[in-house]
């Protein structure tokens, strides 16, 4: 299994815990970080409302039953589906079944100058803190988001984002000195349910939204945002999410182009049916989401151990 987090994790914990699994299963987690930290609070570091301490567990924690599960902290750095090989940076391991949950990456290399400037997004804990140290020094000036075009991780987050620090400008005192935009690839606010709450807050809290506009450039010298319809922004403050895709290793072995193709009945990959995905880096109809990513796992769960002929311990409420 590659990942330990909701998706993998809940795949990982449900597995061993199913009758025969002590006897039949030996499941090896690779994961190269020590803690994991809830991606819904990313944006609540940003204005204050939670300490990152508050929301970090601990990724051995996936590791229920030491005779079941052995967890390998290592950066996988391809896979070879073919000969059921992953290698990582400390060697490599066979592997029977191969469940990929290792999220995804944002395609920063498609934005023209992004990689020459500091942008804070929320999708990282780091930046998250950096964007909110970097909102208090700012006295006044331009503070630009920019959302890609959807599928991608979190649909709500962008725009929920962006309200926290327009309310958390005015309460520094400084709505007139600091000037809010959101640059949307999309047409509308995501999800589509949501779109008219979040239009009419946006306009509420005075932010200027921009959409059917995609971040294509950025001009590090000049502090200049540029989108493809030509249209210009400046900024002392940038956050911009760019594409989502699979990591670079799964793409790689040529099991996805942008996201990973999947059977959605049983989330098995279209190319080999000894490789399963769940997560945000699959193509799906869900929302690329850690609720989704946990359903996922527990339904991976399932399909693995009738495959190995294990037995299912019914749900109860």
């Amino acid at each position: 299994v590659i990942g330990a987090g909701p998706g993998g994790a809940t795949f990982v914990k449900t597995l061993a815990a199913m009758p025969g699994a002590r006897d039949k299963v030996t499941i090896t987690v690779i994961d190269q970080n020590e803690v994991w930290v809830s991606g819904l609070s990313h944006s609540e570091f940003i204005v204050g409302i939670k300490r990152l301490e508050e929301v970090v567990g601990k990724v051995k924690g996936v590791v229920t039953d030491p005779k079941v599960v052995r967890l390998v902290q290592a950066r996988v750095t391809s896979i070879d589906p073919a000969n059921r090989v992953v290698y990582t940076n400390l060697g490599k391991t066979s592997y029977d079944l191969l469940v990929l949950s290792p999220g995804i990456v944002l395609a920063d290399w498609e934005i023209e100058g992004l990689s020459a400037v500091r942008n804070l997004h929320a999708w990282d804990p780091g930046n998250s803190l950096a964007l909110g140290a970097a909102l208090r020094r700012l006295e006044s000036g331009n503070v630009v988001f920019g959302v890609p075009p959807a599928p991608y991780k979190c649909p709500p987050g962008p725009y929920e984002v962006t309200l926290l620090v327009a309310d958390f400008v005015k309460e520094m005192g400084r709505s007139g000195k600091v000037k809010i935009t959101l640059v949307d690839a999309n047409a509308t606010p995501q999800p589509p349910p949501k779109a008219r709450i979040f239009k009419e807050w946006l306009d509420k809290v005075g932010v200027e939204y921009v959409p059917n506009n995609r971040v294509v450039r950025v001009d590090p010298a000049n502090k200049v945002v540029e989108t493809d319809k030509g249209e210009k922004f400046k900024f002392d403050v940038l956050s911009v999410l760019s594409r989502n895709f699979a990591p670079g290793f799964v793409r790689e072995a040529g099991l996805a182009k942008q996201y990973t193709e999947v059977d959605l009945a049983t989330f098995r990959t279209k190319a080999f049916d000894d490789v399963y995905a769940i997560g945000d880096h699959i193509l799906a109809p869900y929302t690329k989401s850690a609720y989704a990513a946990n359903t996922q796992g527990q339904r991976l769960a399932e399909v693995v151990a009738e495959r190995l002929g294990l037995g299912v311990k019914p749900t109860t409420k």
